[in-house]
């Protein structure tokens, strides 16, 4: 996977960090995120602007004094294969401010301790994350859906690069719609009845003779 956060442009001028999560997908996706919100602060604040009322909470960082940051579109994992997989994606969402991490049947059950060892202290996001038998009830109540794959599925779906994602994204969440991005199987990726639960196709550039799924 892209781990680098330097391929995208944050909108608030944090400097680039390394990601050990997902794909380029997660650190292009929360760039553009229109708000974050800080656990224990009683309002949401623009990204470009200062967090009011922030609590203090301990998270893997180089810095456990500043606030803890979440927000932006839930992260859900169908049908994951390994824990430690799981864990490196946690790291990467709290890395970028998400918080809302969902599972689809995940193959060797939860929780799992290899998914925390894997985290590396994002506990915060594997304490909260949800288990749910099917992708359809994961995003039950999302308004947007975004189905991240590799392939060309022949389909007639929108297929959008994750930098016009993120900027949709930060529209519908601006007008409290929640979004969700969801990924599939380390082996397979998603197959095609996952995709068709989705709005849009999300693609990441990448090369053609050899493609992460």
């Amino acid at each position: 996977a892209i781990t680098a956060l330097g391929a995208c442009h944050w909108v608030n001028g944090l400097p680039p960090a390394r990601l050990p999560g997902k794909s380029v997908v997660l650190s292009r996706l929360t760039a553009f995120a229109p708000s974050w919100r800080s656990r224990g602060s009683p309002s949401r604040t623009p990204l470009t602007g200062q967090l009011t009322g922030a609590a203090t909470f301990e998270m893997a960082g180089t810095d456990h004094k500043k606030p803890q940051l979440t927000g932006g579109p839930a992260i859900i994992l169908v049908a994951p294969q390994l824990g430690e997989n799981i864990g490196t994606a946690a790291r990467a969402m709290l890395n970028c401010g998400l918080g809302d991490l969902r599972l689809v049947a995940p193959r060797d059950g939860w929780p799992s301790a290899k998914a925390v060892a894997a985290a590396s202290g994002a506990d915060s996001v594997l304490d909260q994350a949800r288990l749910y038998p099917d992708l359809r009830a994961a995003a039950a109540d999302l308004h947007h859906v975004y189905a991240s794959t590799a392939r060309d599925r022949y389909m007639v779906k929108r297929a959008v690069t994750p930098r016009l994602a993120a900027g949709e994204i930060r529209a519908h969440l601006a007008a409290n719609e929640p979004c969700g991005v969801i990924f599939g199987p380390e082996r397979t990726g998603l197959v095609n009845a996952d995709i068709t639960l989705a709005d849009t196709v999300l693609t990441v550039p990448l090369n053609p003779a050899f493609s992460d799924r």
